[in-house]
């Protein structure tokens, strides 16, 4: 049993490791995009930063948008392509 015990200790060791690594990346691509909208925000003034920002809500829609049914729709075929082949 003390075996089995410490490989949950160290596999919740890893998960929390990278539950860490993610949200510090997270927090960190926020504080950027916050700080580049300030400057951009600075240096080009209100009407041309409201442009910029209905370009970014168009981008951030279609991107969405294109990635729906993406993941399924790989594992359906790339499962009946690895199937008919090997």
């Amino acid at each position: 049993m003390p075996n089995e015990e410490s490989y949950l200790n160290e596999s919740l060791r890893e998960i929390a490791k990278g539950a860490g690594i993610g949200f510090s990346g997270a927090l960190i691509g926020m504080a950027l995009g916050y700080l580049s909208r300030m400057i951009i925000a600075r240096w080009l003034g209100a009407s041309d930063y409201g442009l910029i920002s209905l370009g970014f809500a168009a981008m951030t829609i279609a991107s969405t948008l294109s990635l729906v049914g993406l993941p399924a729709g790989i594992q359906r075929f790339v499962s009946s392509f690895l199937f008919t082949r090997g």
